[in-house]
Parts: structure tokens; C-alpha cells; sequence
């Protein structure tokens, strides 16, 4: 056993009193669990116990401020010791135990776009990439199923977080603040016809679109947008494929379904009171060559224009002569319109092309 002493003397100068106290056996520390973990974590480090003793625990040398118990929780890496003191005021120091913090991995996610968008469009979401790391996408806070790589595109509304694991060390964090994904529904798009739509050149028909609050509208014929065609109407006076696109107030857009519009002809349509530019086309059925005959020699320039069923116009020409030859082979198999006018009547005949 150790020992400690003191040395005493009094006024008189008689001899010394030298009094012996004997050290504490020893000190040590005890470690509950792995001196190695995660960040966040932390260890129970227990002292030799006795009576009397008191302690003071060290982190590389210093004195940790109120560590005087007989156990310590060691959260941070260093060197740990504990100093412990009897009654007689004798100290014994313990060997240190090294505790070593992994740190966490990264679980900040940053978006690779706005994180409001419309129904249909998506927003990827990005970890930090690294080696020897495994990924774990959640949406409110459930496990998405297959959702295991350092990126994740979202296409629903919800709060995402990922947990990330460190392969090497097995530390694993999850994202503090998950980031909220906000989708907006698209507006209904539909066209609805107030009237037939088929009808004979000169006529028209009103498509409606869908109404509801903060709905904007563009109109579309074919592929491309009709200058000025903004309302919720919109008048067709001639063949083709329409689709309105309906915006609501959130920016979100859909476009409707085709509405065909044809404008053929009817069989000797006369659109004049006059009578001077009835004609005859033959052969009719025919493969896209026929001649057009008018029934009297014209008095000016008429114009010719063949259409096809949506109102295109696939040839046009003008004339003074009162035969006319057309050879068109390329021309699809349908019914076609023969337009012949001059400024004071117009007449409509049609065709059938076959193959």
C-alpha cells in the first residue's frame, strides 16, 4: 500500500510529528460500452468506488468543469482519467481510456428545382454523393420502397427526408428538416360545340370551353396557337383539329382533346344570285387529274381553290379560260372542295378522290 504524510511541529520547537495516511488503492475506470461510436452518442465511464473517496475527471490532462462523480458520460473523443481522493486528502490517477466520435454523414438535401410545381412534373431531389454510403428516401416519414440511390425524383406532394448510413464506420443520420414538396392540380380542359361541326363554307360554329375562376385560355388550331383566340369562345369558320389550353390561377395548364371542324361542300352550291359561274368537274370520282368546265365563258378572273376536309387549301389558281385542267396525283385519298369565285359570286362543287 501507498502512503502520504505530513509533517507537524509546534512553537516550542519540540520534534516533528510526521503522520502517514495511506493512499487509495488504486483508481481506475470502467467503460459500460464502446469507447468507439457515432456522434451524438455517448459512453458511461465509471470509477472504483470506496468509502470517502472523492473524483475529478480529466479530458486530455484538464479537469472537466463539475465532473466530480464517480461516473462520467464522455460524448466527445480524448484521453479520459479520473483522479481519486480519499479522505486523508491522498490521490491516485488511472490509466486513460481513449474514446474516438465518428462523425455523422451528410443528410442536407438540396433540390434540383422549385419545389411547387403542376400535377405531371417532378423535382430531384439530391444528397451528398460519397463512397461506401447507403441511402433510405422517406416521404412522411415512411420508407419509399426502392428509393435507395443519393438522388430521388419526386411527382407527389409530401415532406421528404433521406437517412443516410456510413458503410464504414455505421453511423446513420436522417435529415433534421425535410423539404416539402407541393403539387397543384391541372384546370379541366374541354371543348364543348354549340352547334354542328360540319358545315358548308360561309358557316361557322361556336366551341366552348370550360369556365371557372382565374381560368385563362388559348386556342389552338393544328399544332399552333390562333393570334388573339384568349377567351372562353371561340368561333370556327373553317376546317381543322382545335384544342383549347385552360390555365388556372396557379400556373398550372392543360390542353383539351381535338374538336374536328370540316367544312365540305354541298353538291352544286351556288352562293350568288347570279348564275355565271356554275361549273362541272369530271371525272368525279377521280385520281386527282379532272377538268373543270364552266358553263359559260367567264366575263372576268376567277379565282380556283381545291380544300380538303379540314379546310386546307391544297391548290389554287386563276383563270379567264372556260376549261380548266388540274392533274394532281399527289393528292390523298377524300372528299375535296372546288371553290370557283370572282368579286360578285362564288360557287362550290364536290370531289371525291379515290385511289
Amino acid at each position: 500500500m501507498d502512503f502520504c504524510s505530513s509533517d507537524h511541529a509546534d512553537s516550542a520547537k519540540r520534534p516533528k510529528l510526521v503522520i502517514t495516511y495511506a493512499f487509495p488503492d488504486t483508481a481506475f475506470i470502467t467503460a459500460s460500452g464502446p469507447v468507439t461510436f457515432c456522434n451524438g452518442s455517448s459512453v458511461l465511464l465509471s470509477a472504483n468506488s470506496g468509502n470517502g473517496l472523492s473524483y475529478q475527471w480529466k479530458k486530455n490532462g484538464n479537469s472537466i468543469a463539475g465532473a466530480t462523480g464517480i461516473t462520467y458520460f464522455a460524448a466527445s473523443g480524448g484521453n479520459y482519467t479520473v483522479t481519486v481522493t480519499n479522505s486523508a486528502g491522498c490521490s491516485a490517477v488511472s490509466s486513460p481510456v481513449s474514446v474516438a466520435v465518428n462523425s455523422l454523414p451528410s443528410a442536407a438535401i438540396a433540390p434540383g428545382g422549385p419545389t411547387t410545381f403542376c400535377s405531371g412534373e417532378s423535382v430531384l431531389l439530391n444528397a451528398p454523393a460519397g463512397s461506401n454510403r447507403l441511402y433510405q428516401w422517406k416521404k412522411n416519414g415512411i420508407d419509399i420502397p426502392g428509393a435507395v440511390a443519393s438522388s430521388y425524383n419526386v411527382n407527389s406532394g409530401g415532406v421528404y427526408k433521406v437517412r443516410v448510413t456510413n458503410m464504414l464506420t455505421g453511423c446513420v443520420k436522417t435529415s433534421s428538416n425535410g423539404i416539402s414538396v407541393t403539387v397543384n392540380s391541372l384546370p379541366s380542359s374541354s371543348i364543348t360545340p354549340q352547334g354542328p361541326t360540319t358545315f358548308c363554307a360561309g358557316g361557322s360554329v361556336v366551341l366552348a370551353a370550360n369556365t371557372g375562376t382565374g381560368l385563362t385560355y388559348k386556342w389552338k388550331k393544328g399544332g399552333n396557337y390562333i393570334s388573339g383566340a384568349t377567351l372562353s369562345n371561340y368561333t370556327a369558320t373553317t376546317g381543322g383539329n382545335y384544342k383549347v389550353q385552360v390555365t388556372n390561377s396557379n400556373g398550372c395548364s392543360k390542353t383539351s382533346g381535338n374538336v374536328a371542324v370540316t367544312v365540305p361542300c354541298k353538291e352544286g352550291e351556288i352562293v350568288s344570285s347570279l348564275n355565271n359561274l356554275d361549273f362541272t368537274v369530271y371525272p368525279n370520282p377521280n385520281s386527282g387529274e379532272f377538268t373543270i368546265k364552266f358553263l359559260h365563258h367567264p366575263a372576268s378572273s376567277i379565282q380556283i381553290e381545291l380544300t380538303d376536309e379540314i379546310g386546307k387549301v391544297v391548290k389554287k389558281i386563276e383563270t379567264e379560260n372556260e376549261t380548266v385542267v388540274i392533274k394532281e396525283s399527289n393528292l390523298a385519298k377524300g372528299i375535296y372542295c372546288l371553290t370557283a369565285r370572282n368579286m360578285d359570286e362564288m360557287v362550290i362543287k364536290k370531289m371525291n378522290v379515290v385511289e
